[in-house]
């Protein structure tokens, strides 16, 4: 089953002043745009303490740059030995399979600017899947596309609190800037014995004629607090 998430409209007032603050703190970092790069992270969660629970896997993509289309986020080779849900999504989400039995692989591409993967599951002792994020970012633009990964309850709020600094419980995230391996933010958990490793390969410069996809964080924090 496919549909709107029904978590997209609270924090309205956080919106505003999460962009605000990506955009200050954007434009005092900023110095030039970096090439077209392709990242590619192996994740896995050992989630054996929460084995039995229900929970939603979100990923997040948020367009920052402005231009629509230009940047996508492959999620492939996932395994859990939970059980998967249904499915839902907003914005520039397209699945391979319907879920269940499983929709991956799965591409997110920034249609909106904030776009989002939601996928039930009974969690078991382990998760794990691929990204492949390509990292263009737009000539002039203050800030790059950005990724985040969540893991949260049946009622859509995070399982267990992370050291996000921002707040909202990633439990990592990337700036797609052109950084090799990505500009990748990893979190660790506050109040629970869940674990995760993010093994980034070495970022690819891609050839101007490819087909460029992408995600970053700062855009991202924005478009996580509108939920």
């Amino acid at each position: 089953m496919t549909s709107t998430p029904p978590h997209c409209n609270k924090n309205v007032a956080s919106f505003y002043r999460s962009s605000v603050f990506a955009a200050v703190l954007a434009a005092f970092l900023w110095a030039s745009p970096a090439p077209a790069r392709a990242t590619l992270l192996h994740v896995t969660l050992d989630t054996s303490v929460l084995s039995g629970v229900a929970a939603n896997l979100a990923f997040d993509f948020i367009g920052n740059d402005g231009i629509a289309g230009n940047n996508t986020v492959v999620v492939s080779d996932f395994y859990t030995s939970g059980t998967l849900g249904n499915s839902s999504s907003l914005g520039g989400v397209l699945a391979t399979h319907p879920s269940p039995p499983g929709p991956f692989p799965i591409a997110l591409t920034d249609t909106l600017f904030f776009n989002e993967f939601l996928q039930e599951l009974t969690l078991g002792a382990t998760v794990s899947f691929t990204l492949n994020l390509t990292e263009q970012w737009a000539s002039g633009s203050l800030l790059p596309d950005s990724f985040a990964f969540f893991l949260l309850d049946s009622a859509l709020s995070p399982l267990f609190a992370t050291t996000d600094p921002l707040g909202l419980d990633a439990l990592f995230a990337v700036d797609m800037d052109g950084a090799p391996s990505g500009n990748l933010h990893i979190f660790a958990p506050i109040s629970s014995g869940v674990t995760w490793i993010v093994t980034p390969a070495v970022a690819v410069p891609l050839p101007s004629t490819a087909w460029l996809f992408g995600a970053g964080i700062l855009g991202w924090v924005a478009g996580r607090r509108m939920i």
